[in-house]
């Protein structure tokens, strides 16, 4: 096996960067895909509430579909929330090494460790909740509590 063909910890390191990057991004993405999927079934449900019939299959149906939309949605947003730690993790390790790769760059003096510093400003915020690991994962559930209440008023149709 040739020196070339050899993964660097350079290598390894700008594949940790990638693959934060990529999560961050699908963690995102998917989040966006939520909030569209959501604002289409409670734009249907106010519809057919506000309609002459009130079909209250369709008004439960679109309700419960909430709810399991919003437990599902959390826990791909903790899944993601998951990823990018370990990511950040694996290259915060690679961070603290000394190698041969980072000494164009004094890591001392600059203090150039994305993953170390990004990892440390995050788990030093006053309101935690108020990060992207609280957002993805608490706006689902509280809009899994609004179809839940709008389910409440889907199933007083049916009793009158």
């Amino acid at each position: 096996m040739s020196q070339d063909s050899l993964l660097t910890t350079k290598d390894v390191y700008s594949t940790f960067m990638k693959m934060m990057s990529d999560a961050e991004t699908i963690s995102w993405s998917r989040f966006n895909n939520f909030l569209v999927f959501n604002s289409v079934l409670i734009f249907t449900w106010v519809h057919l509430w506000n309609g002459s019939s009130r079909p209250a299959p369709i008004l439960i149906a679109l309700s419960v579909t909430g709810v399991l939309s919003g437990i599902l949605w959390a826990g791909l947003g903790y899944r993601g929330r998951k990823f990018l730690d370990k990511y950040m993790n694996m290259a915060k390790a690679i961070e603290l090494l000394k190698t041969s790769w980072v000494a164009e760059i004094d890591l001392e003096k600059f203090d150039y460790k994305p993953a170390s510093v990004s990892l440390s400003e995050r788990d030093s915020m006053s309101c935690p909740w108020a990060g992207s690991r609280g957002l993805l994962i608490g706006v689902p559930l509280y809009i899994s509590l609004f179809h839940a209440f709008l389910l409440g008023y889907a199933l007083g149709c049916i009793r009158g």
